[in-house]
């Protein structure tokens, strides 16, 4: 199992923060601390009320045959465009990246497990499995391809997803495929049509403006 190690220590010396009485406080520090909890308010209100709107929207949803409540669960979704999954990289087959890094406690450059959106994880030679990739507990983008929705969640009105097996994720590729195959064969089919008729109306002007010409010949 992985073991989570710290980031290369900073040779810049961090700010300490102290715990300080509001009241000790000057007026312009009073008022950006005042600015700062009247946001995070407005932060917890929205919050709470995405929340409520996503409870609305899933009570909708699963009121409707379980094909089409499936679609419009990923509708809404697509459109959220920000959920995330927490868990083990294995059930992705994800693993870490590896890469150069220094390591500023001794000043020697290392090679360095990366996590997918690039935080750190530790020094290869802090884990058993030395320059070889390993797997980590991460929080990854939600698509389709990659997740099934987690009916169990779902009835409670909260996203939930479940990673799809490799047997799973290979059946969608294969289906999206076909679909987009089909759909383009439509639409070559349209587009061949549409170039078929504006064909036959250019030649009809063209044999109208013939007429034209041999009437004027015969004048």
């Amino acid at each position: 199992m992985a073991t989570k190690g710290t980031r290369p220590k900073s040779s810049v010396r961090k700010a300490e923060y102290v715990k300080t009485d509001f009241n000790s406080l000057s007026s312009k520090e009073k008022g950006l601390v005042s600015q700062c909890y009247k946001k995070k308010l407005m932060i917890i209100q929205l919050c709470d009320e995405k929340a409520q709107l996503t409870d609305h929207y899933l009570r909708m949803a699963l009121m409707l045959p379980q094909d089409d409540a499936t679609e419009m669960i990923w509708d809404y979704v697509k459109d959220f465009n920000g959920c995330f999954w927490e868990g083990n990289s294995k059930l992705l087959n994800i693993k870490s990246i590896m890469k150069n890094t220094l390591d500023e406690s001794d000043g020697k450059t290392k090679m360095a497990h990366f996590k997918h959106d690039g935080e750190f994880i530790c020094f290869a030679e802090q884990h058993s499995a030395g320059d070889k990739p390993i797997f980590y507990i991460g929080d990854f983008p939600v698509t389709r391809a990659e997740f099934n929705l987690d009916w169990s969640e779902l009835v409670e009105g909260k996203l939930g997803f479940l990673p799809k097996t490799e047997a799973e994720r290979n059946e969608y590729k294969a289906t999206a495929a076909t679909k987009k195959v089909k759909q383009n064969g439509l639409s070559g089919v349209i587009a061949q049509r549409k170039l078929s008729k504006t064909s036959v109306s250019l030649d009809s002007e063209d044999s109208d403006n013939d007429s034209e010409d041999t009437d004027l010949d015969s004048e």
